[in-house]
């Protein structure tokens, strides 16, 4: 941090990419997802709500689908972003479980990959859920006008 320092009213992290904060820290609970919620509860919540206290805001990084843990790591304070990225062994893709996401970490934006053809199928249909950064792929290169055309019905689109 000493050495990107701020930019544009916010800074530079590993999760966020630019965050609109002049201090942020990425944390983690993939230590914990084989523990139950209670043992994050009583040994990595504090140490976490102290590096939230320290930095300002802090940005959850989250490899599983366990919903009582990630309704744990949501109760820490200033936590303003929770990146869901799933497992590779979970069946389900990673976008198809954020409802039940949404419910654990309330009104924490969740940060989620997904696929170019689901996303657009999800703003043409309005079912896209609200207060979800979706990190969208593809294995095709969007052409700039492409680019240009999905930005301008992502800024049109109402939930």
């Amino acid at each position: 941090m000493e050495r990107i320092a701020a930019h544009a009213d916010g800074c530079f992290v590993w999760l966020g990419d630019w965050v609109p904060f002049d201090r942020a820290i990425s944390l983690s609970v993939d230590a914990y997802v084989v523990c139950s919620a209670k043992t994050y509860a009583e040994f990595g919540f504090d140490w976490q709500r102290r590096l939230i206290e320290h930095f300002g805001h802090g940005l959850m990084h989250f490899h599983c689908n366990r919903t009582d843990l990630a309704a744990e790591a949501a109760k820490l304070p200033n936590l303003e972003l929770f990146q869901f990225g799933g497992d590779t062994r979970d069946p389900v893709p990673s976008v198809d479980r954020v409802p039940e996401m949404r419910q654990a970490v309330g009104d924490i934006p969740i940060l989620v990959d997904c696929p170019l053809d689901g996303f657009r199928t999800g703003l043409s249909e309005g079912t896209l859920i609200p207060n979800v950064w979706y990190q969208v792929s593809s294995n095709d290169p969007l052409s700039i006008e492409e680019a240009n055309r999905l930005a301008d019905a992502v800024r049109a689109y109402r939930a």
